[in-house]
């Protein structure tokens, strides 16, 4: 219909259907823009039943099904699918839902965006690189929201979503559309109209405030599950401060306990990055030193508590501490991470801590604790195996434990290959190594072992 400009090659329409668990449909093609002679500029279109809806898929557990004189696959099709409203809910904090659980899979047909947590100043001078990076994946237009559920319960909320606007407009020239969402007890009306902004945004911010209030008000909820298959469709996802700690598995209440006064405790979070494989506790302002003489470091928490919060975690998580006026911008298609900032990112996980400076690549998986090959290989290469003989057994000790308990988390970040050296090394120290339904114990070799 219109001839293209010279140079400029022809972008084919793409239409995409989704079936069960993510039903829906995505449109993506071709309009000239107005006013101009011949640009063309790619728009798309898309509708999915679950956050239009709010409904989620239900994990059907092997406790239903399979001890019941019922046919499975109709009792399957049965209990696909079910308003989350009727699947009762844990009255205390026993961990993180799975992926299924939650509902929040992530897409098959696209390739995941990005999520990018500030630990501060979001939106400051200095942090503009920060979101010009993001916007620089994008290609087209940016279609930015600000979210302003976090800080939906104070006063000048309001205020904040103005300054949010004003921020992107003078620092990018970019149109930035609020999606007010104060509180989940809104109407149809305001429901709807902040999930159309939501379901066309590429670009997704979301700022200070609560915590606990940002989980209170989008767990559950459409505005969430508009975000996770945004965020699964390509979507660049920008969480600072009370944001970004929400969407851990593991979330800080830290009202709480720094002006309330409460034992330190975690609460559940909203677990955005739990699909992908990661269970974190993400602290936000780690180095903080606005207490001047008492320790308000790990976002006002203080060495001791941070102590007794990092016990309490299972060891299957891993803290991401986040310095103040600094980001970290998971890049979920590429499975790496980028430091960006003034300060450091710190990875904490069962008293082992890594840091990355601002400008660090880091791969994907150090998020699960899982030690870098080389470095976990310089370990090995530069430990002093000594010899074991029958009279030092016990003075071995020690040394043979802290190897198991190495291994044991060798084995928990899935490095099996780095595990199985250090107890084949053990084997031909004369040490034996024997892996129980709960423990590891060890014992010296006898005439009935064969060496492996």
């Amino acid at each position: 219909m219109f001839d293209l400009p010279l140079g400029q090659e022809f972008t084919p329409n793409i239409l995409s259907v989704g079936i069960q668990p993510d039903g829906g449909i995505h449109f993506q093609f071709q309009a000239k823009v107005p006013e101009t002679a011949q640009e063309m500029r790619p728009v798309d279109m898309a509708f999915h039943y679950r956050p239009f809806f709010g409904i989620e898929r239900l994990l059907v557990r092997k406790s239903v099904i399979g001890e019941q004189g019922i046919r499975q696959p109709l009792l399957r099709y049965l209990l696909t699918w079910f308003p989350r409203s009727l699947i009762p809910q844990s009255d205390g904090y026993g961990g993180c839902q799975s992926a299924e659980e939650t509902g929040m899979m992530p897409s098959s047909s696209f390739s995941p965006g990005t999520i990018t947590l500030i630990g501060s100043g979001e939106m400051s001078a200095s942090m503009s690189k920060v979101h010009s990076a993001v916007m620089s994946r994008i290609a087209g237009p940016v279609r930015a929201v600000f979210l302003d559920t976090p800080a939906g319960f104070e006063l000048n909320a309001d205020q904040i979503s103005a300054k949010a606007v004003q921020y992107f407009e003078k620092r990018f020239d970019v149109n930035l559309a609020v999606a007010s969402f104060k509180a989940a007890a809104v109407t149809p009306a305001e429901i709807e109209d902040a999930l159309g902004k939501l379901q066309r945004a590429n670009y997704i911010f979301a700022g200070p405030g609560s915590p606990t209030y940002a989980i209170r008000n989008w767990s559950n909820t459409p505005i969430l599950e508009a975000m996770a298959q945004r965020l699964a469709s390509g979507a660049h996802l920008v969480f600072a401060s009370a944001a970004a700690i929400a969407m851990g598995c593991h979330a800080l209440p830290v009202y709480e306990i720094y002006k309330v006064g409460e034992e330190p405790h975690w609460v559940e979070g909203l677990n955005l990055l739990g699909p992908y494989g990661l269970e974190l506790a993400i602290v936000t302002h780690w180095n903080n030193a606005e207490g001047g003489t008492y320790d308000t470091r790990y976002c006002f928490m203080g060495e001791p508590r941070l102590r007794i919060l990092e016990e309490s975690l299972p060891d299957s998580a891993s803290i991401l501490g986040i310095d103040e006026h600094t980001a970290c911008i998971v890049d979920l298609s590429k499975r790496e991470c980028l430091v960006i900032g003034v300060g450091q990112v710190n990875i904490r996980r069962r008293g082992r801590e890594v840091t990355h400076a601002a400008g660090t690549v880091f791969e994907l998986d150090q998020l699960k604790g899982v030690i870098p090959a080389e470095e976990a290989e310089e370990i090995l290469a530069g430990f002093d195996w000594p010899d074991v003989v029958e009279d030092e057994a016990a003075s071995a000790a020690p040394f043979v434990e802290l190897l198991g308990e190495v291994r044991a988390q060798l084995r928990a970040a899935k490095q099996w290959a780095l595990a199985d050296q250090i107890r084949q090394r053990l084997s031909e120290l004369g040490i034996i190594l024997e892996d129980g339904p709960t423990e590891t114990t060890w014992r010296r070799a006898d005439a009935g072992d064969d060496g492996t």
